[in-house]
């Protein structure tokens, strides 16, 4: 269900069940081993400065 929130903008209301139905079709096993791959390359080839967060 769309409504609108306190900050003006539109949102869908879906439950947990159908999060995790959407999330498991977009986010397939190889798509989460491809981005885990390339964030650790990046990590790798640019680190980040001495005191900042990764």
């Amino acid at each position: 269900m769309a409504e609108m929130n306190e900050a003006g903008t539109w949102g869908v209301r879906i439950t947990d069940a159908e999060f995790q139905r959407l999330f498991d079709e977009i986010v397939t096993p190889d798509a989460f081993t491809v981005a885990t791959l390339l964030r650790g390359l990046m990590q790798q080839l640019f680190p980040a400065p001495e005191g900042e967060g990764a």
